[in-house]
């Protein structure tokens, strides 16, 4: 079994109750943080971040974003390979990134919800 470490909980923002978060929780809450941090946005990482928060509303390449987000989830050394598919809903203005990821552990699969204002992890729970 991989060890994906430990995070404070929170995409966007830290959880309230400061929770920790383990394992493949730890590892998708992490890719999902990368769709909404400025690219170099972490210190020690210039190329860390792909908001598409950037592109929700402008001429959306669902190609050339899926692309880019793949990269960003391979940058993470306990991602072994990614796929995404990124579609754009314009009535409410919300990409949705279908992802498969491969940990270590075998494949799963992700999707993050995108919008102007937030980003959502909306499959898996766990």
């Amino acid at each position: 079994m991989a060890d994906l470490g430990s995070d404070f909980g929170g995409v966007e923002d830290l959880d309230a109750n400061l929770t920790i978060v383990y394992g493949r929780r730890c590892l998708i809450e992490n890719l999902a943080r990368r769709t909404c941090t400025q690219k170099g946005g972490m210190l020690d990482d210039s190329t860390y971040g792909e908001p598409v928060h950037d592109l929700v509303g402008d001429v959306f390449d669902p190609l050339r974003y899926a692309q880019k987000l793949e990269q960003q989830f391979l940058d993470d050394e306990r991602v072994d390979e990614a796929g995404v598919e990124a579609t754009y809903e314009e009535a409410t203005r919300t990409a949705t990134l279908d992802c498969v990821v491969d940990d270590g552990d075998g494949p799963f699969e992700l999707t993050i919800a995108v919008s102007d204002l937030t980003v959502e992890i909306l499959a898996p729970e766990g």
